[in-house]
Protein backbone atom coordinates (compact mmCIF):
# COMPACT_ATOMS: atom_id res chain seq x y z
CA UNK A 1 0.00 0.00 0.00
CA UNK A 2 1.28 3.04 -0.95
CA UNK A 3 2.04 6.02 1.60
CA UNK A 4 -0.57 8.63 1.55
CA UNK A 5 0.21 12.55 1.42
CA UNK A 6 -1.94 12.72 4.47
CA UNK A 7 -1.38 11.05 7.79
CA UNK A 8 -4.19 8.53 8.88
CA UNK A 9 -5.99 9.24 12.31
CA UNK A 10 -4.89 6.17 14.52
CA UNK A 11 -7.25 3.29 14.06
CA UNK A 12 -9.35 3.85 17.28
CA UNK A 13 -12.06 4.89 16.23
CA UNK A 14 -13.20 2.33 13.30
CA UNK A 15 -15.89 0.78 15.20
CA UNK A 16 -17.79 4.00 16.12
CA UNK A 17 -21.54 3.69 14.48
CA UNK A 18 -20.06 0.76 12.20
CA UNK A 19 -22.90 -1.70 13.28
CA UNK A 20 -25.57 -0.05 11.71
CA UNK A 21 -23.64 1.43 8.68
CA UNK A 22 -22.73 -2.54 8.37
CA UNK A 23 -25.96 -3.29 7.92
CA UNK A 24 -26.76 -0.12 5.67
CA UNK A 25 -23.96 -1.52 3.00
CA UNK A 26 -25.66 -4.92 3.78
CA UNK A 27 -28.88 -4.37 2.90
CA UNK A 28 -27.44 -1.52 -0.61
CA UNK A 29 -25.41 -4.49 -1.27
CA UNK A 30 -28.21 -7.69 -0.96
CA UNK A 31 -30.71 -5.17 -2.95
CA UNK A 32 -27.96 -4.24 -6.03
CA UNK A 33 -27.18 -8.17 -6.02
CA UNK A 34 -31.46 -8.94 -6.33
CA UNK A 35 -31.27 -6.25 -8.53
CA UNK A 36 -28.67 -7.74 -10.82
CA UNK A 37 -29.86 -11.49 -10.69
CA UNK A 38 -33.66 -10.00 -11.26
CA UNK A 39 -32.25 -8.38 -14.52
CA UNK A 40 -30.53 -11.21 -15.40
CA UNK A 41 -33.40 -13.85 -15.14
CA UNK A 42 -35.39 -11.54 -17.23
CA UNK A 43 -33.09 -11.08 -20.02
CA UNK A 44 -32.77 -15.10 -20.23
CA UNK A 45 -36.37 -16.27 -20.11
Amino acid sequence: MSRLPVELPPMTLERRGSARREIFWFLVAFAAMFGGAMLGLNLLF
